[in-house]
């Protein structure tokens, strides 16, 4: 992070617990985001903390040890006319085209999903330390061979492709990135959808996964340029979006055929959605098949 010095303390003896990794390392990532971007907004300098560590004394009577994470930050803090609104999904303080306001929500999901708690501490004007408390639980004898040995790449499982993933959001670009590639994908990432039709008029991809709404050139002009272009990976691309009630995103998925997953989306429902891409085609893979199920589960962890 530029000119932002990052201290951590780390437990070394946090107890195992079972919890999905790519959720918990999403939780990691936005709350460092947010403190970047709270820092560099201000004053563009400052510290981050990161602290984790363990104990029964904090937890709630008969809950057991607790697993906690703190991040914190000596940036302007959040104003109080904003501090209960800050976990709803889509509210942001940034500037039209800059984040969709999902970060922090996302956040609070992963958390509650694992049964856990995500709160604050806020000084205006001298920081904001957001602590995560999250339960240990209980490992099974006969699963812990399976969770402790977790396949560093598990090529051979499926086929695998090269995937550019187009996202001007860095946390997110990196975390679809490293999901894909635990999978044994060839993934990149390009954070300017310029860029992004540079890479593939360069190079050749089974798949892109493009965000719909990005600064200058959008998704659908994205897509356009590829239609244009001739390209073949027109008919192997995957959109996300944030707002799938917008008419003017309906207007564009639905005419053309072209599947889509609904931001915030499960790990899963982003794995299931590439294979079928990649392996059955879009037409096989239409889009109430891949992102369908994206709409019934609004309060589940996603992207």
């Amino acid at each position: 992070m530029e000119n932002i010095v990052v201290d951590s303390q780390l437990d070394s003896n946090l107890p195992h617990t079972m919890a999905d990794p790519y959720q918990l390392q999403q939780v990691v990532l936005n709350l460092l985001a947010n403190a970047e971007q709270a820092l560099l907004g201000e004053r563009g300098q400052g510290h981050i903390r990161i602290r984790t560590s363990h104990s029964a004394q904090h937890a709630a009577p008969r809950a057991g040890v607790r697993i906690l994470l703190e991040i914190s930050d000596d940036g302007p803090g959040i104003p109080p006319t904003i501090a209960s609104r800050i976990f709803d999904p889509f509210f942001t303080t940034k500037p039209p085209g800059v984040g969709t306001g999902l970060g922090l929500s996302i956040v609070y999901g992963i958390v509650q999903q694992h049964g856990g708690e995500v709160t604050f501490e806020n000084e205006p004007g001298a920081g904001v330390k957001f602590l995560v408390d999250l339960p240990v639980v209980a490992v099974p004898a006969a699963d812990r061979a399976t969770v402790f040995s977790y396949p560093v790449n598990r090529k051979g499982a499926v086929p695998t492709g090269r995937i550019l993933v187009v996202e001007d959001e860095p946390t997110v670009a990196q975390l679809i990135v490293d999901v894909l590639r635990e999978e044994g994908h060839h993934a990149e990432a390009a954070l300017d959808s310029q860029d992004g039709l540079t890479r593939i008029s360069r190079n050749p991809y089974d798949l892109v996964i493009c965000d719909l709404r990005m600064p200058r050139l959008d998704g659908p002009a994205f897509y356009d340029a590829l239609v244009r272009s001739g390209s073949p990976v027109r008919d192997k691309i995957l959109f996300t979006t944030g707002d799938t009630l917008a008419p003017r995103t309906i207007e564009f998925l639905e005419p053309n055929g072209l599947p889509y997953l609904a931001k915030p989306f499960l790990v899963e429902e982003l794995k299931l959605a590439v294979n079928r891409l990649l392996f059955t085609g879009p037409k096989q893979a239409a889009p109430d098949q891949v992102a369908g199920a994206a709409k019934d589960r609004i309060a589940s962890p996603r992207i």
